[in-house]
C-alpha cells in the first residue's frame, strides 16, 4: 500500500470511526496551540492593516496641509480713486472731450503683496519627515509583526506534515495489530496440528509482523521528531507573542512623535497681513474719491483756466446723450453753440484765436499744422475724419 493511499484511507477511518477500536495517536497539544495562535494572528494582521492605513491617511493629510501652507493668504483691499480712462473711440464727448464720470468713482487696491500661509516654513520638508518616519515604522514595527505572521504560516505547514505522519502511524498500527492477530491464529493452528503447512504459515506471519513492526517503529520515530519540533516552535511563537506589545507601543509612540515633529516644523513666526496701502497709493479720505493724479502719488496740475482762451471763442456743449458703457453723460450747457466751435477739444487742448486751430503738444491724428500763436506755439487744425463727422452728428454740431 502506498504511503499516500495509506494516509488517505486512515483519515477516512478516523472521521467515521464505526466499529473501530483504535485510539488515534495524539497531536492535540500542537493543535490547540496552533488554533490559539491562529486566533491571535487575526489581531496582528488587523494591526498591520490599520498601521498601513494610518500611514496612507497621514500622507493624504500632509498633502492637504502642504497645499494649504503654500496657498496665498487673502489680502486686505482698500478703496482708492480711479484714474479717468480715455473715452473709447466713437463715444459721445462732454465739454472736456471725455465721457463724464460718476462722482466718487473708485477701485479696490490690495494692501501689500500676496504671501503664503507657510511664511518661512519649508512645506516640502514635511513630506520628507513623514517619509522618514514611514521607513522607520516599516523597519521597526511592521516587519517584526509580519515576521511573526510568517513564522505562524510556517508552523501551519509543519502541522500538516505532522498530521500526515500521525495518520501513517495509525495506519501502520492497524496493520501491525491485524498481523499480530493473524500471527496468533497461526500459532494456535500449529499447536493443534504440527504439519509443515501451518508451520510455514506461522513463519511467514511472524516475518511479515516483524517487517511491519519495524516500519511502524520508523514512522513513530519520525512522527515524534516532527511533533516535538512543531511543539518547540509553537512554544517559541507563544513566547515571542508577548513582545508584540512592545511593537504596538513603539508604533503609537512613533506616530505621536511624528505628529509633534510636524507640528514643530509648521509652528513658527506667522506671516503678517498688511492693512495699509503701499506708500505710493493713498486711500480715500472721508469716503470721498481722491483725484486720479494724487491717487498715484503724482503732483496735481491745475487745469487750464477758461480765461486763457480768447473771449471770442465759444465752446459748444453737446446735448445730453444716453448713457454709454457705464458712464453718466453731462447735460447740455446753456452756453450758445457756435459754428466756429465745430472742433471739439480734449483735455490739454486749447483753441487758437481763429476758432479752428488748437494747441497741444505733439501732432494729433486727423490734423494738419495751423498758424502759430503770438507766443510761437504750434497749432494744428483738425480734419474732418469719419469719426469726427459721426461724433458731431450725434452732438448736433456742424463741422466748420
Amino acid at each position: 500500500m502506498g504511503t499516500g493511499w495509506r494516509r488517505f484511507t486512515e483519515g477516512i477511518k478516523q472521521h467515521t470511526p464505526i466499529g473501530s477500536k483504535l485510539t488515534p495517536t495524539s497531536n492535540d497539544r500542537n493543535k490547540h496551540m496552533l488554533d490559539e495562535a491562529s486566533d491571535f494572528k487575526h489581531h496582528v494582521e488587523s494591526v498591520i492593516q490599520k498601521l498601513k492605513a494610518s500611514e496612507a491617511s497621514e500622507e493624504t493629510l500632509l498633502t492637504a496641509v502642504k497645499a494649504a501652507l503654500l496657498a496665498p493668504v487673502p489680502r486686505v483691499y482698500q478703496d482708492v480713486a480711479h484714474s479717468e480712462p480715455e473715452s473709447p473711440p466713437g463715444s459721445p464727448a462732454g465739454a472736456t472731450g471725455t465721457l463724464a464720470k460718476l462722482e466718487g468713482h473708485t477701485r479696490a487696491h490690495p494692501c501689500g503683496e500676496r504671501v503664503t500661509l507657510a511664511g518661512d516654513v519649508d512645506a516640502e520638508s514635511l513630506m520628507t519627515t513623514e517619509a522618514t518616519a514611514r521607513t522607520a515604522m516599516q523597519r521597526d514595527v511592521i516587519e517584526p509583526l509580519e515576521a511573526w505572521i510568517e513564522a505562524y504560516h510556517k508552523m501551519k505547514e509543519q502541522e500538516k506534515e505532522v498530521e500526515a505522519q500521525r495518520l501513517e502511524v495509525d495506519s501502520r498500527r492497524r496493520t501491525v495489530a491485524d498481523l499480530t492477530v493473524k500471527e496468533a491464529k497461526e500459532q494456535a493452528a500449529v499447536q493443534r496440528s504440527q504439519d509443515a503447512k501451518h508451520t510455514q504459515r506461522l513463519e511467514d506471519a511472524r516475518a511479515m509482523l516483524k517487517h511491519k513492526t519495524e516500519k511502524l517503529d520508523m514512522t513513530v520515530a519520525r512522527f515524534n521528531e516532527l511533533e516535538s519540533t512543531l511543539h518547540a516552535n509553537l512554544v517559541a511563537l507563544a513566547q515571542d507573542t508577548v513582545h508584540l506589545r512592545t511593537y504596538l507601543s513603539n508604533a503609537l509612540r512613533m506616530r505621536g512623535e511624528l505628529m509633534l515633529k510636524l507640528a514643530e516644523e509648521i509652528n513658527g513666526e506667522l506671516a503678517s497681513v498688511s492693512t495699509e496701502l503701499p506708500g505710493q497709493v493713498l486711500p480715500l479720505q472721508g469716503g470721498a474719491a481722491a483725484s486720479p493724479a494724487s491717487s498715484r502719488g503724482y503732483p496735481e496740475v491745475a487745469p487750464a483756466s477758461p480765461t486763457a482762451v480768447p473771449a471770442a471763442q465759444e465752446y459748444a456743449t453737446p446735448p445730453a446723450v444716453p448713457a454709454t458703457q457705464g458712464y453718466a453723460t453731462q447735460p447740455a450747457s446753456p452756453v450758445a453753440q457756435s459754428p466756429a466751435a465745430a472742433t471739439i477739444a480734449t483735455p490739454g487742448e486749447h483753441f487758437a484765436a481763429s476758432g479752428e486751430e488748437f494747441i497741444k503738444p505733439g501732432r494729433l491724428e486727423n490734423s494738419q499744422p495751423g498758424t502759430p500763436t503770438a507766443a510761437g506755439e504750434s497749432t494744428y487744425v483738425r480734419t474732418n475724419s469719419p469719426l469726427q463727422q459721426e461724433t458731431s452728428r450725434l452732438a448736433n454740431v456742424n463741422l466748420a
